[in-house]
Protein backbone atom coordinates (compact mmCIF):
# COMPACT_ATOMS: atom_id res chain seq x y z
CA UNK A 1 0.00 0.00 0.00
CA UNK A 2 2.81 2.38 0.86
CA UNK A 3 4.50 1.64 -2.47
CA UNK A 4 1.31 2.34 -4.43
CA UNK A 5 0.81 5.60 -2.56
CA UNK A 6 4.37 6.66 -3.39
CA UNK A 7 3.80 5.78 -7.07
CA UNK A 8 0.60 7.84 -7.19
CA UNK A 9 2.33 10.84 -5.66
CA UNK A 10 5.20 10.48 -8.14
CA UNK A 11 2.79 10.30 -11.08
CA UNK A 12 0.96 13.39 -9.88
CA UNK A 13 4.22 15.28 -9.42
CA UNK A 14 5.44 14.32 -12.89
CA UNK A 15 2.08 15.24 -14.43
CA UNK A 16 2.08 18.65 -12.75
CA UNK A 17 5.65 19.25 -13.86
CA UNK A 18 4.83 18.39 -17.48
CA UNK A 19 1.66 20.45 -17.36
CA UNK A 20 3.46 23.52 -16.03
CA UNK A 21 6.31 23.09 -18.52
CA UNK A 22 4.20 22.60 -21.64
CA UNK A 23 1.20 24.72 -20.76
CA UNK A 24 2.83 27.90 -22.01
CA UNK A 25 3.97 26.06 -25.14
CA UNK A 26 0.40 24.93 -25.84
CA UNK A 27 -0.85 28.46 -25.35
CA UNK A 28 1.75 29.78 -27.77
CA UNK A 29 0.77 27.18 -30.37
CA UNK A 30 -2.92 28.02 -30.01
CA UNK A 31 -2.15 31.74 -30.29
CA UNK A 32 -0.05 31.11 -33.41
CA UNK A 33 -2.85 29.09 -35.03
CA UNK A 34 -5.40 31.79 -34.19
CA UNK A 35 -3.23 34.56 -35.64
CA UNK A 36 -2.55 32.46 -38.74
CA UNK A 37 -6.28 31.87 -39.21
CA UNK A 38 -7.03 35.58 -38.90
CA UNK A 39 -4.17 36.40 -41.28
CA UNK A 40 -5.51 34.00 -43.88
CA UNK A 41 -9.00 35.46 -43.57
CA UNK A 42 -7.76 39.03 -43.87
CA UNK A 43 -5.66 38.31 -46.94
CA UNK A 44 -8.17 36.46 -49.05
CA UNK A 45 -8.39 38.55 -52.17
CA UNK A 46 -10.04 38.50 -55.58
CA UNK A 47 -13.09 36.61 -54.33
CA UNK A 48 -16.05 37.20 -56.60
CA UNK A 49 -18.86 37.42 -54.10
CA UNK A 50 -21.65 37.12 -56.60
CA UNK A 51 -21.42 35.73 -60.08
CA UNK A 52 -21.99 38.25 -62.88
CA UNK A 53 -22.93 35.41 -65.23
CA UNK A 54 -26.10 35.05 -63.13
CA UNK A 55 -27.03 38.59 -64.16
CA UNK A 56 -26.51 37.70 -67.80
CA UNK A 57 -28.56 34.53 -67.35
CA UNK A 58 -31.38 36.74 -66.09
CA UNK A 59 -31.21 38.82 -69.26
CA UNK A 60 -29.15 41.68 -67.78
CA UNK A 61 -25.85 43.10 -68.93
CA UNK A 62 -22.97 42.78 -66.48
CA UNK A 63 -22.65 46.59 -66.42
CA UNK A 64 -26.26 47.20 -65.35
CA UNK A 65 -26.82 49.71 -62.54
CA UNK A 66 -27.63 48.00 -59.21
CA UNK A 67 -29.12 50.32 -56.61
CA UNK A 68 -29.39 48.09 -53.53
CA UNK A 69 -28.59 44.66 -52.12
CA UNK A 70 -29.80 42.42 -49.31
CA UNK A 71 -27.92 39.29 -48.24
CA UNK A 72 -29.79 36.30 -46.85
CA UNK A 73 -27.38 33.51 -45.85
CA UNK A 74 -25.82 32.41 -49.17
CA UNK A 75 -28.22 34.40 -51.37
CA UNK A 76 -28.06 38.00 -52.49
CA UNK A 77 -31.04 39.96 -53.80
CA UNK A 78 -30.41 42.97 -56.04
CA UNK A 79 -32.63 45.85 -57.09
CA UNK A 80 -32.11 46.96 -60.69
CA UNK A 81 -34.19 50.11 -61.35
CA UNK A 82 -35.82 50.20 -64.75
CA UNK A 83 -35.81 54.01 -64.57
CA UNK A 84 -32.01 54.30 -64.36
CA UNK A 85 -29.64 54.57 -67.32
CA UNK A 86 -32.07 53.44 -70.00
CA UNK A 87 -32.50 49.99 -68.53
CA UNK A 88 -34.73 47.85 -70.75
CA UNK A 89 -38.24 47.65 -69.33
CA UNK A 90 -38.38 43.96 -70.24
CA UNK A 91 -35.46 43.23 -67.93
CA UNK A 92 -36.16 42.04 -64.38
CA UNK A 93 -35.98 44.68 -61.69
CA UNK A 94 -35.38 42.21 -58.84
CA UNK A 95 -32.67 39.56 -59.25
CA UNK A 96 -31.28 36.82 -57.05
CA UNK A 97 -27.65 35.70 -57.32
CA UNK A 98 -25.49 33.41 -55.13
CA UNK A 99 -23.61 35.13 -52.32
CA UNK A 100 -20.31 33.29 -52.47
CA UNK A 101 -18.69 34.40 -49.23
CA UNK A 102 -15.60 32.29 -48.54
CA UNK A 103 -17.04 30.57 -45.44
CA UNK A 104 -20.41 29.71 -46.99
CA UNK A 105 -21.44 26.18 -46.06
CA UNK A 106 -24.64 25.89 -48.04
CA UNK A 107 -24.31 25.92 -51.81
CA UNK A 108 -26.75 27.40 -54.28
CA UNK A 109 -27.20 24.94 -57.11
CA UNK A 110 -29.47 27.11 -59.21
CA UNK A 111 -31.33 30.39 -59.19
CA UNK A 112 -34.95 30.36 -60.15
CA UNK A 113 -35.98 33.59 -61.91
CA UNK A 114 -38.21 35.79 -59.79
CA UNK A 115 -41.60 36.13 -61.40
CA UNK A 116 -44.32 38.82 -61.19
CA UNK A 117 -42.25 41.63 -62.74
CA UNK A 118 -44.20 42.34 -65.91
CA UNK A 119 -44.02 46.00 -67.00
CA UNK A 120 -47.25 48.03 -66.74
CA UNK A 121 -49.00 45.26 -64.79
CA UNK A 122 -49.59 47.28 -61.67
CA UNK A 123 -50.12 44.45 -59.19
CA UNK A 124 -46.62 43.19 -60.03
CA UNK A 125 -43.18 44.66 -59.32
CA UNK A 126 -42.42 47.58 -61.66
CA UNK A 127 -39.36 49.54 -60.66
CA UNK A 128 -37.54 48.37 -57.54
CA UNK A 129 -35.13 50.97 -56.17
CA UNK A 130 -34.36 49.62 -52.69
CA UNK A 131 -35.01 46.67 -50.41
CA UNK A 132 -34.46 45.58 -46.82
CA UNK A 133 -34.76 42.34 -44.89
CA UNK A 134 -36.97 42.18 -41.83
CA UNK A 135 -35.13 40.78 -38.81
CA UNK A 136 -36.01 37.26 -37.65
CA UNK A 137 -38.21 36.78 -40.71
CA UNK A 138 -37.59 35.53 -44.23
CA UNK A 139 -39.21 38.65 -45.69
CA UNK A 140 -37.78 41.18 -48.10
CA UNK A 141 -39.60 44.52 -48.25
CA UNK A 142 -39.11 46.03 -51.70
CA UNK A 143 -39.62 49.70 -52.48
CA UNK A 144 -41.26 49.94 -55.90
CA UNK A 145 -41.07 53.50 -57.26
CA UNK A 146 -43.64 52.71 -59.94
CA UNK A 147 -43.80 54.26 -63.41
CA UNK A 148 -46.07 56.31 -65.64
CA UNK A 149 -48.63 53.51 -65.56
CA UNK A 150 -48.47 52.31 -61.95
CA UNK A 151 -48.32 54.10 -58.61
CA UNK A 152 -45.53 53.45 -56.06
CA UNK A 153 -45.91 50.66 -53.53
CA UNK A 154 -44.04 48.36 -51.17
CA UNK A 155 -44.13 44.65 -51.94
CA UNK A 156 -43.07 41.68 -49.81
CA UNK A 157 -41.05 38.74 -51.09
CA UNK A 158 -40.71 35.57 -49.02
CA UNK A 159 -37.18 34.27 -49.57
CA UNK A 160 -37.99 30.91 -47.96
CA UNK A 161 -40.92 30.10 -50.25
CA UNK A 162 -39.53 32.14 -53.18
CA UNK A 163 -42.73 34.02 -53.83
CA UNK A 164 -44.38 37.40 -53.41
CA UNK A 165 -46.91 37.66 -50.60
CA UNK A 166 -50.25 39.42 -50.66
CA UNK A 167 -48.92 42.05 -48.25
CA UNK A 168 -48.71 45.32 -50.19
CA UNK A 169 -48.47 48.91 -48.95
CA UNK A 170 -50.00 51.37 -51.40
CA UNK A 171 -48.07 54.63 -51.82
CA UNK A 172 -50.29 56.22 -54.47
CA UNK A 173 -50.25 59.60 -52.69
CA UNK A 174 -46.46 59.77 -52.57
CA UNK A 175 -44.41 61.38 -55.41
CA UNK A 176 -42.50 58.53 -57.01
CA UNK A 177 -39.50 60.58 -58.16
CA UNK A 178 -38.15 61.12 -54.66
CA UNK A 179 -38.38 57.53 -53.45
CA UNK A 180 -34.92 55.99 -53.12
CA UNK A 181 -34.28 54.09 -49.87
CA UNK A 182 -36.01 51.74 -47.45
CA UNK A 183 -34.46 50.58 -44.18
CA UNK A 184 -36.04 48.50 -41.41
CA UNK A 185 -35.55 49.01 -37.71
CA UNK A 186 -33.75 46.12 -36.03
CA UNK A 187 -36.19 45.65 -33.19
CA UNK A 188 -35.91 42.48 -31.10
CA UNK A 189 -39.65 42.50 -30.45
CA UNK A 190 -41.62 40.47 -33.03
CA UNK A 191 -44.30 42.53 -34.75
CA UNK A 192 -42.63 45.79 -33.74
CA UNK A 193 -40.62 46.36 -36.91
CA UNK A 194 -40.94 49.68 -38.66
CA UNK A 195 -39.72 50.72 -42.09
CA UNK A 196 -38.29 54.15 -42.77
CA UNK A 197 -38.46 55.41 -46.36
CA UNK A 198 -36.92 58.39 -48.12
CA UNK A 199 -37.93 60.64 -49.60
CA UNK A 200 -41.68 61.27 -49.85
CA UNK A 201 -41.16 65.02 -50.07
CA UNK A 202 -39.01 67.80 -48.71
CA UNK A 203 -37.91 67.43 -45.06
CA UNK A 204 -39.94 64.27 -44.53
CA UNK A 205 -39.70 60.52 -44.32
CA UNK A 206 -42.29 57.77 -44.42
CA UNK A 207 -42.63 55.60 -41.31
CA UNK A 208 -44.46 52.32 -41.91
CA UNK A 209 -45.98 49.76 -39.58
CA UNK A 210 -45.06 46.49 -41.30
CA UNK A 211 -47.61 44.46 -39.36
CA UNK A 212 -50.59 46.70 -40.13
CA UNK A 213 -49.27 47.76 -43.57
CA UNK A 214 -49.77 51.43 -42.78
CA UNK A 215 -47.49 54.41 -43.43
CA UNK A 216 -47.41 58.01 -42.32
CA UNK A 217 -45.37 60.98 -43.47
CA UNK A 218 -43.30 62.50 -40.66
CA UNK A 219 -41.64 65.89 -40.98
CA UNK A 220 -38.04 66.08 -39.75
CA UNK A 221 -37.70 69.44 -38.00
CA UNK A 222 -34.32 71.20 -37.98
CA UNK A 223 -33.07 74.12 -35.90
CA UNK A 224 -33.97 77.62 -37.01
CA UNK A 225 -30.48 78.30 -38.39
CA UNK A 226 -30.51 75.27 -40.71
CA UNK A 227 -32.29 74.69 -44.03
CA UNK A 228 -36.03 74.20 -43.71
CA UNK A 229 -36.31 72.11 -46.87
CA UNK A 230 -34.16 68.99 -46.80
CA UNK A 231 -34.03 66.30 -49.44
CA UNK A 232 -33.37 63.23 -47.30
CA UNK A 233 -31.36 60.80 -49.39
CA UNK A 234 -29.29 58.39 -47.31
CA UNK A 235 -30.38 56.88 -43.98
CA UNK A 236 -28.96 54.45 -41.42
CA UNK A 237 -29.77 53.12 -37.96
CA UNK A 238 -27.13 53.13 -35.25
CA UNK A 239 -25.95 49.71 -34.10
CA UNK A 240 -24.85 51.01 -30.70
CA UNK A 241 -27.67 53.36 -29.67
CA UNK A 242 -31.25 54.38 -30.44
CA UNK A 243 -30.16 57.05 -32.94
CA UNK A 244 -31.22 57.31 -36.55
CA UNK A 245 -29.04 59.19 -39.08
CA UNK A 246 -29.86 60.82 -42.38
CA UNK A 247 -28.18 63.09 -44.92
CA UNK A 248 -29.49 66.04 -46.91
CA UNK A 249 -28.68 65.40 -50.56
CA UNK A 250 -27.93 69.01 -51.51
CA UNK A 251 -26.05 70.37 -48.50
CA UNK A 252 -24.48 67.02 -47.39
CA UNK A 253 -25.42 67.94 -43.82
CA UNK A 254 -25.92 65.06 -41.38
CA UNK A 255 -28.70 64.92 -38.81
CA UNK A 256 -29.80 62.45 -36.17
CA UNK A 257 -33.06 61.67 -34.43
CA UNK A 258 -33.79 59.50 -31.40
CA UNK A 259 -35.92 56.46 -32.26
CA UNK A 260 -37.50 56.73 -28.81
CA UNK A 261 -39.28 59.83 -30.14
CA UNK A 262 -40.98 57.61 -32.71
CA UNK A 263 -42.74 55.45 -30.12
CA UNK A 264 -46.07 57.24 -30.61
CA UNK A 265 -45.30 58.25 -34.18
CA UNK A 266 -48.86 57.62 -35.38
CA UNK A 267 -50.00 60.54 -33.21
CA UNK A 268 -47.25 62.85 -34.42
CA UNK A 269 -46.64 64.90 -37.54
CA UNK A 270 -43.05 65.95 -36.87
CA UNK A 271 -39.87 64.88 -35.05
CA UNK A 272 -37.06 67.13 -33.82
CA UNK A 273 -33.60 66.41 -35.17
CA UNK A 274 -30.02 67.20 -34.12
CA UNK A 275 -27.48 68.68 -36.51
CA UNK A 276 -24.21 66.70 -36.41
CA UNK A 277 -22.08 68.33 -39.09
CA UNK A 278 -21.33 68.21 -42.78
CA UNK A 279 -19.82 65.39 -44.79
CA UNK A 280 -16.51 65.98 -46.54
CA UNK A 281 -18.24 66.17 -49.91
CA UNK A 282 -21.03 64.73 -52.04
CA UNK A 283 -21.64 61.19 -51.00
CA UNK A 284 -23.65 58.04 -51.54
CA UNK A 285 -24.32 55.11 -49.30
CA UNK A 286 -24.58 55.43 -45.53
CA UNK A 287 -23.98 52.70 -42.96
CA UNK A 288 -23.04 52.29 -39.32
CA UNK A 289 -20.89 49.66 -37.65
CA UNK A 290 -20.65 47.96 -34.27
CA UNK A 291 -17.87 50.30 -33.15
CA UNK A 292 -19.84 53.56 -33.36
CA UNK A 293 -18.67 54.50 -36.82
CA UNK A 294 -20.61 56.14 -39.67
CA UNK A 295 -19.40 55.03 -43.09
CA UNK A 296 -20.06 56.67 -46.46
CA UNK A 297 -18.66 56.92 -50.00
CA UNK A 298 -17.10 60.17 -51.25
CA UNK A 299 -17.99 60.39 -54.94
CA UNK A 300 -15.34 63.02 -55.70
CA UNK A 301 -12.46 60.98 -54.27
CA UNK A 302 -13.70 57.42 -55.02
CA UNK A 303 -13.16 56.66 -51.35
CA UNK A 304 -15.05 54.94 -48.55
CA UNK A 305 -14.47 56.83 -45.31
CA UNK A 306 -15.46 56.30 -41.68
CA UNK A 307 -16.37 59.02 -39.21
CA UNK A 308 -16.26 58.39 -35.48
CA UNK A 309 -19.73 59.34 -34.22
CA UNK A 310 -19.66 61.88 -31.42
CA UNK A 311 -16.52 63.67 -32.58
CA UNK A 312 -16.47 66.88 -34.64
CA UNK A 313 -17.10 66.05 -38.29
CA UNK A 314 -13.65 67.18 -39.40
CA UNK A 315 -11.11 65.46 -41.65
CA UNK A 316 -8.94 64.40 -38.71
CA UNK A 317 -11.84 62.38 -37.31
CA UNK A 318 -12.24 60.41 -40.53
CA UNK A 319 -10.43 57.29 -41.62
CA UNK A 320 -10.07 56.31 -45.29
CA UNK A 321 -11.04 52.63 -45.45
CA UNK A 322 -10.67 52.12 -49.20
CA UNK A 323 -9.93 54.32 -52.20
CA UNK A 324 -9.68 53.39 -55.88
CA UNK A 325 -11.32 54.54 -59.08
CA UNK A 326 -10.71 51.21 -60.81
CA UNK A 327 -12.12 49.25 -57.89
CA UNK A 328 -14.91 51.65 -56.85
CA UNK A 329 -15.87 54.11 -59.61
CA UNK A 330 -19.23 54.53 -57.90
CA UNK A 331 -20.77 53.00 -54.76
CA UNK A 332 -24.56 52.96 -54.56
CA UNK A 333 -24.82 51.23 -51.16
CA UNK A 334 -22.64 50.37 -48.21
CA UNK A 335 -24.10 47.39 -46.42
CA UNK A 336 -23.54 44.97 -43.56
CA UNK A 337 -23.44 41.22 -44.18
CA UNK A 338 -24.85 38.57 -41.78
CA UNK A 339 -21.43 38.36 -40.06
CA UNK A 340 -21.42 42.17 -39.46
CA UNK A 341 -18.77 42.79 -42.09
CA UNK A 342 -18.93 46.00 -44.12
CA UNK A 343 -19.17 45.88 -47.92
CA UNK A 344 -19.63 48.33 -50.80
CA UNK A 345 -22.03 47.73 -53.69
CA UNK A 346 -20.09 48.91 -56.72
CA UNK A 347 -21.34 50.27 -60.03
CA UNK A 348 -19.38 51.38 -63.10
CA UNK A 349 -21.20 54.73 -63.12
CA UNK A 350 -23.56 56.87 -61.09
CA UNK A 351 -27.29 57.07 -61.90
CA UNK A 352 -26.81 60.70 -62.98
CA UNK A 353 -23.91 59.88 -65.33
CA UNK A 354 -24.68 56.82 -67.41
CA UNK A 355 -21.24 56.20 -68.84
CA UNK A 356 -21.21 54.11 -72.01
CA UNK A 357 -17.41 53.77 -72.28
CA UNK A 358 -16.64 50.90 -69.94
CA UNK A 359 -13.39 49.76 -71.54
CA UNK A 360 -11.41 50.04 -68.30
CA UNK A 361 -14.16 48.59 -66.12
CA UNK A 362 -15.09 45.36 -67.86
CA UNK A 363 -13.73 43.19 -65.04
CA UNK A 364 -15.21 45.27 -62.24
CA UNK A 365 -16.15 43.33 -59.10
CA UNK A 366 -19.61 44.49 -58.08
CA UNK A 367 -18.98 44.19 -54.35
CA UNK A 368 -15.89 45.30 -52.46
CA UNK A 369 -14.91 44.17 -48.98
CA UNK A 370 -14.33 47.18 -46.73
CA UNK A 371 -14.02 45.72 -43.22
CA UNK A 372 -14.47 42.23 -41.82
CA UNK A 373 -15.72 41.83 -38.27
CA UNK A 374 -14.11 39.23 -36.01
CA UNK A 375 -16.49 38.11 -33.26
CA UNK A 376 -13.77 36.44 -31.24
CA UNK A 377 -11.63 39.55 -31.01
CA UNK A 378 -14.63 41.92 -31.16
CA UNK A 379 -12.90 44.11 -33.71
CA UNK A 380 -12.86 44.99 -37.40
CA UNK A 381 -10.02 43.67 -39.54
Amino acid sequence: MLTQLIYKKCYKSVFRLLLSRYFNLVLKIMKFLLISYIFIICNIKNIVLFDLTKLENAGLNSDVFISDIAVYFNRAFLTVPRSTCQNNITNPTLVEVPWKEFNTILKVKYNKPIEQQLWAKCDELQNSVSLAKESFKSKLWILDAGNEYCTPKIMVYNVFHNMFLDEVIDLRNIPRKGLNTIIIENSTIPGNHRAFISSPGFSAILVCDLEKLQCKKIKMVTASNHPKSLMIYSMAFSKTSSDFYFVDKYTTQVYSADLNNFINWKDKTSINTTFLGQLMGQSSGLETDLKNGLIYYLTRDYAVVRWIIGTPMAAENHNVLAQSYKRMPYVSRIFTDPQNGIWALVNPFSPENCNTDLTDLKKLDRVAKIMRYNRLLDTFL
